[in-house]
């Protein structure tokens, strides 16, 4: 009986020794119960932040995607273009020195007109008008002319404020003497060519003079005679002198 308790004896001291090694080895290790120890543990603590540090970088993401619109500030759209305005009722003065024939003498009219000017380009332009002279020739007998008259003009610089601009055109004059010719009206054909200025004030309002030379025949000379105490060999044919015409035009 001493061996067996002997060898039981033994074998408690064994066990006590097992426990006291593993004891001892899991201090060595630094880990609580329940927990892993070494390798192991570094390894699952950088796997968990890096789990957590891609959460947040979609969540960030998200945010961004499901957040406010974005605000855009555009330009503000261009004005639209000024209308350009492409017809003018003009009211005009104008003085006329008119020479018959081949003398020197002249006649002095005074009158005053209406035009309308048609502009379907910058630098074209049509302009009729009518104007209406009275005076006396160079016989000091009243003569007076109603002109009917179309200009073409060409403007050089059309987009400033002050323009340049070329005419040509023709006319019709029908004219009223008081004596010496045995029929009181005759009728002229001509044609004239100038140049003049126009000054925009506005869109609206205009300012223009222009200075032209005019030339013209009288229709059905052959047919006219002269009074005996007329002291002209014949009835002129031709006519011709100068034209200053100054007025307001209104655009619309």
């Amino acid at each position: 009986m001493k061996t067996f308790g002997g060898t039981t004896r033994c074998r408690s001291i064994l066990a006590m020794l097992a426990l006291l090694a593993c004891s001892h080895s899991a201090a060595a290790e630094d880990c609580a119960p329940g927990e892993l120890c070494g390798a192991a543990t570094t390894g699952t603590l950088e796997g968990s932040r890096a789990l957590e540090g891609g959460r947040a970088l979609e969540g960030g993401r998200a945010l961004e995607n499901s957040g406010a619109p974005e605000l855009h500030f555009d330009a503000p759209p261009p004005p639209p273009p000024k209308l350009r305005r492409l017809h003018a009722l003009s009211v005009r003065v104008s003085q006329m020195l008119l020479t018959e024939d081949d003398t020197l003498d002249s006649s002095y009219l005074t009158g005053v007109g209406v035009s309308f000017r048609v502009r379907p380009l910058r630098w074209f332009g049509v302009e009729p008008g009518i104007d209406v002279f009275t005076g006396y020739d160079e016989y000091d007998t009243a003569r007076a002319e109603t002109n009917i008259n179309t200009d073409l003009l060409f403007y050089l610089n059309p987009r400033d404020a002050v323009q340049i601009f070329g005419l040509m055109g023709g006319s019709i004059a029908l004219a009223n003497h008081s004596e010496y010719w045995a029929d009181e009206h005759s009728t002229h054909l001509g044609a004239h060519l100038g140049l003049g200025l126009e000054f925009r004030v506005t869109h609206l309002l205009s300012f223009n003079v222009n200075a032209v030379a005019f030339t013209r025949e009288l229709v059905g000379a052959d047919k006219r005679t002269l009074d005996a105490d007329d002291p002209r060999a014949s009835v002129p044919r031709s006519s011709g002198g100068l034209m200053l015409r100054g007025g307001t035009g209104f655009y619309f």
